[in-house]
């Protein structure tokens, strides 16, 4: 990530107040994103454009982010809005795996072969798939990128591409198709990179496309 644009106060004041149940957060009405995870993602973006990460600093910040919760749905809810709490519930479970995904590496340079990654890739691209709403999957976008450019099991990759595609033919966004595009690109690159004893992450790819803006949701 590079810096934020906003201020760190003006995405709290966004979000101030609005996680209260998966029906009235209107952070994830608006952008996809419940409010609180809204808070972390801002705040990781300010902690890894950070010369120099102070150590306490991330170690609270993973507390946090492991603890985080969704708000649990209120009673007596209509099959429709039950569907929807559940895409709620899915859409932030998948958003925090992701978010621990980008963690993970970025901050402890965990290697993408490690079982917790693994675990954390699977976690997220289950929960994208359990999403009935069309609309609320290409807000998730960024962490399906973040989790699929961690896999190292060819087997895996097919789903992803159903994933893709599926969400392509649902809302019609050029924007995917560069996605998907570069997720093969960097499965390519780590197939070579590994053979050689070498180690492969987005961050590499998006190097070797200085000058390519990609739009993540």
């Amino acid at each position: 990530m590079t810096t934020p644009v906003f201020p760190r106060e003006y995405i709290t004041a966004l979000c101030d107040g609005h996680e209260t149940c998966p029906g009235e957060d209107e952070m994830f009405q608006n952008v996809g994103i419940a409010a609180g995870l809204a808070l972390l993602l801002n705040e990781a973006a300010f902690l890894s454009a950070q010369p120099g990460i102070i150590p306490a600093a991330i170690k609270d910040f993973e507390r946090r982010l492991e603890i985080w919760q969704p708000p649990l749905p209120p009673q007596g809810l209509s099959p429709k809005e039950a569907m929807d709490a559940n895409d709620y519930f899915h859409s932030c479970s998948a958003w925090k795996a992701g978010l621990q995904i980008y963690t993970s590496r970025v901050f402890r340079d965990t290697k993408a072969s490690d079982p917790q990654m693994q675990f954390l890739v699977r976690q997220c691209l289950v929960n994208i798939s359990s999403i009935m709403a069309k609309g609320v999957h290409k807000q998730l976008i960024w962490s399906l990128f973040i989790a699929s450019s961690e896999i190292v099991v060819d087997e895996m990759k097919p789903f992803v591409r159903r994933i893709v595609a599926q969400i392509e033919a649902d809302v019609g966004c050029l924007f995917v198709r560069d996605v998907a595009e570069l997720l093969e690109r960097l499965w390519r690159m780590r197939k070579e990179w590994d053979g050689e004893g070498g180690e492969v992450w987005w961050g590499d790819v998006l190097k070797v496309q200085q000058g390519h803006n990609y739009l993540f949701g």
